[in-house]
């Protein structure tokens, strides 16, 4: 929302002169019409019959009569004085426009203060913004992608987000323009939150404005309301997401648990020193069934270190068959066991002229967490039936292999640690989401006014 705002600012040391109000009877309806800034306002609206009439006219002539019944009562009475940005305001003026399209509506309340001159404060589904009118136009560009309208204005850019025509649907007090229920002016708003610049164009000029997203609680303090500002609905369209301010520093501390992580990471993989441990070559039954496996018991071996883990490597020479171990690694001295199983498959062929394969020869387990000591391995083996009919062995490599490199542990704390980064991204990019649902030029759906 924009509306010409000349300024009127004297020195800064000058003190604001006391309050002089002038009444004048209404012409209209003879109730008493105060002007609180005399000299300065073109028009005043009768609180009564919300009569229109020309103050610079000695007669008070009549520019405009209502003859509605609906009485919209102003959230901040006119009259009524307030603090914001460390400056004393009086409430002067009240608007309520409404978008000729969509048909919805917001209201506008006129300041004013003897050295800062006017301000707005709007009000749409309980949002608030305080306006300030700015000289300068901004530049109107395209993005980079050439999709989206654009505008720059002191080092800020703000993004296209509606066009339409506002109209004046009811005026109260008294302003420094001819005002009339029914007034239409084209608008233009672009944002960048917090802040909403704006554009209203008429035949005879256009004045842009900056509005700056303010929390309820401090309209509704700063001007000592009797009544309370009912809370806001849905995420207006320059609202700061409330999680905005913590991503950075929640990034920042992940990028040092991201270089720490990664520390230990190159620690742990360069003092992984993959020591052999055991060693052998044994035979599996390849036709043995679930109810005669193969047995083996290892001899013994050391785990040297004192706590570490162990990868139990199978090299077989299965080919388009299977190899199953159902094993225990058992600690001899305090008779722990650590069960484990696996599968060897390796299958492979010519379909459609085409070669497939599938497994491999070679797997493993790792068993994390053992302690120092001696150890052997309990194994019941069973193999795939190469031949139909005939029993046969088919020999296979077993490794222990002790201190081996593992990477489960970097991922899950990588993955921990980016939880509340990824949370906070959902969150604002839900917030933007919201924060576009209103608008013609959502960068999160297509719109035909996109290619304007």
């Amino acid at each position: 929302m924009t509306t010409p705002m000349p300024s009127t600012a004297n020195t800064p040391q000058a003190k604001p002169p006391k309050p002089a109000v002038k009444t004048f009877a209404c012409p209209q309806c003879g109730a008493s019409v105060p002007i609180r800034t005399p000299g300065r306002s073109l028009v005043a609206v009768c609180e009564s019959c919300r009569t229109t009439v020309d103050v610079t006219n000695p007669t008070y002539q009549i520019l405009a009569t209502y003859h509605e019944q609906l009485r919209l009562i102003p959230q901040i009475p006119l009259g009524q004085r307030g603090r914001l940005k460390g400056e004393v305001w009086e409430m002067i003026g009240f608007v309520q426009r409404r978008d000729k399209a969509s048909y919805a509506t917001w209201e506008e309340y006129l300041l004013f203060n003897p050295r800062q001159g006017y301000r707005w404060l709007t009000c749409y589904n309980g949002h608030w913004n305080y306006v300030v009118s700015t000289k300068e136009a901004p530049t109107l560009t395209t993005n980079w992608s050439g999709t989206r309208i654009q505008a720059k204005l002191y080092s800020h850019t703000y993004d296209r987000y509606h066009q339409g025509q506002a109209e004046v649907t009811y005026v109260l007090g008294e302003f420094y323009w001819r005002i009339r229920v029914g007034d239409t002016v084209e608008v233009a708003d672009y944002v960048n939150p917090p802040e909403l610049l704006s554009c209203e164009t008429t035949a005879e000029e256009q004045q842009w404005s900056v509005a700056e997203y303010m929390d309820y609680k401090a309209i509704e303090t700063g001007f000592v309301l009797t009544e309370p500002l009912p809370e806001p609905q849905g995420v207006a369209p320059n609202q700061p997401c409330s999680t905005a301010k913590h991503f950075w520093p929640i990034l920042s501390l992940w990028g040092v648990f991201v270089c720490l992580l990664v520390l230990f990471e190159v620690g742990h993989l360069v003092f992984a020193t993959q020591d052999k441990v055991y060693e052998a070559i044994h035979t599996y039954p390849t036709n043995a069934g679930e109810d005669h496996p193969g047995q083996l018991t290892t001899p013994s071996f050391t785990i040297s270190r004192p706590q570490t883990n162990a990868n139990v490597v199978f090299r077989t020479t299965v080919d388009n068959s299977w190899f199953y171990a159902a094993g225990e690694l058992v600690n001899e001295k305090t008779g722990t066991i650590y069960p484990f199983d696996k599968t060897v498959e390796y299958y492979h062929g010519i379909e459609d002229n085409e070669r497939w394969a599938e497994g491999g020869p070679t797997n493993h387990v790792l068993l994390s967490s053992l302690p120092g000591g001696k150890y052997h391995l309990n194994l019941e083996l069973q193999g795939g039936d190469r031949n139909a009919g005939k029993k046969e062995t088919q020999a296979f490599t077993l490794q222990v292999i002790q201190n081996v490199p593992t990477y489960a542990n970097f991922l899950w704390g990588l993955l921990i640690i980016s939880l509340m980064p990824v949370l906070v991204l959902w969150q604002r990019y839900q917030h933007s989401v919201s924060q576009w649902s209103e608008s013609d030029f959502s960068p999160y759906g297509s719109s035909d006014d996109d290619d304007d």
